[in-house]
């Protein structure tokens, strides 16, 4: 700890020591034995480590882990729903007004998320509030009833969210992925077309019917939409 703090120059160095449970892969206790350990690095180069770390972030910190591909795959597409969900905000204009409904929707999402941290760090029990939250605002986002002054207001609390996990993504690109699954998720109009184009093509693929598939695939490049097919299925997003 003293190395630490000469280093970085804090101290205390941290706050809280935390005993963590036994990591597992694959339903297994990693070790050198079984050969189905894996390192950091390893780690860092096979998978997206924002995902890696909302994963661990979805857990209790005294509960076994459970460290496999599917569960990492389930982790990038939960974050992948919450920046989509920012790149929507970020993009919302329009009146300036803010209604009491935003202030209600945020503080009962800090309530429900706040009352499940004090109770023994219980994260699995505080991200239902968040996803109802993220619901929420989508179905808002979806029906316009945002305003630009709401949107901000949920990026406030986003951001603050954001200084304890550190896994959102601020940057505005415009950009949406989407999985041929996707749920929580709410489409315009044409986004919808496009899932549903999605799906026609995975049911071609299924029944081997390439070229067919391939031709939706040009229909979906045509307007403005790129697919990118993965062990977990289809996902797609705008180019233009």
């Amino acid at each position: 700890i003293a190395q630490s703090e000469a280093c970085f120059g804090k101290k205390p160095f941290v706050g809280y020591w935390l005993h963590a449970g036994f990591l597992n892969v694959r339903g297994e206790k990693m070790s050198k034995s079984l050969g189905n350990f894996i390192t950091i690095p390893e780690l860092l180069e096979r998978f997206n480590p924002m995902a890696f770390r909302y994963f661990i972030a979805s857990l209790h910190y005294r509960s076994r882990v459970d460290f496999n591909e599917k569960a990492i795959a389930l982790a990038e597409k939960n974050l992948g729903k919450w920046n989509n969900l920012i790149q929507d905000l970020l993009s919302v204009g329009g009146v300036k007004n803010s209604g009491k409904k935003i202030d209600a929707l945020i503080r009962d999402a800090k309530k429900g998320f706040e009352e499940a941290m004090n109770d023994d760090f219980n994260l699995p029990n505080a991200w239902p509030a968040l996803y109802e939250f993220q619901a929420k605002a989508n179905s808002l986002l979806a029906e316009k009833k945002l305003s630009e002054s709401d949107a901000k207001k949920i990026l406030v609390f986003l951001k603050e969210l954001d200084e304890i996990f550190g896994f959102f993504d601020f940057r505005k690109t415009g950009i949406k992925t989407f999985t041929a699954d996707a749920i929580l998720v709410k489409y315009t109009r044409e986004e919808q077309e496009i899932h549903d184009m999605v799906k026609q093509r995975e049911k071609l693929r299924k029944e081997k019917d390439f070229a067919g598939a391939d031709r939706i695939r040009e229909k979906i490049r045509a307007k403005g939409y790129e697919i990118t097919d993965t062990h977990d299925g289809p996902k797609w997003k705008k180019t233009n």
